[in-house]
């Protein structure tokens, strides 16, 4: 899995990662992106996330996006249904 998240530049610091399971959220993963790219037209970051790469094939994928600036975590989580891929 592989997303590119675009976030509003809050802060010089920040982190962001996504969260995601494939077993119906009976465990997760964490991982962190890698900063990408600035849009000055829109002052937004872009960062690159990955998962691993066992990901079976068939396999549901359902994740949120985690972005942390000044101390303060926002969830991306398409309005509480989660992003959803099958690979």
């Amino acid at each position: 899995l592989k997303v590119l998240a675009v976030v509003r530049n809050l802060a010089p610091e920040k982190t962001v990662s996504i969260r995601y399971t494939t077993d119906n959220w009976a465990s997760w993963k964490d991982s962190v992106g890698v900063w990408c790219g600035h849009s000055d037209a829109d002052d937004t970051d872009q960062f690159l996330i990955h998962s691993e790469s066992t990901v079976p094939p068939g396999c549901v994928v359902s994740y949120a996006i985690r972005y942390v600036a000044s101390g303060s975590s926002y969830w991306d989580n398409n309005r509480s249904a989660n992003y959803t891929v099958r690979f």
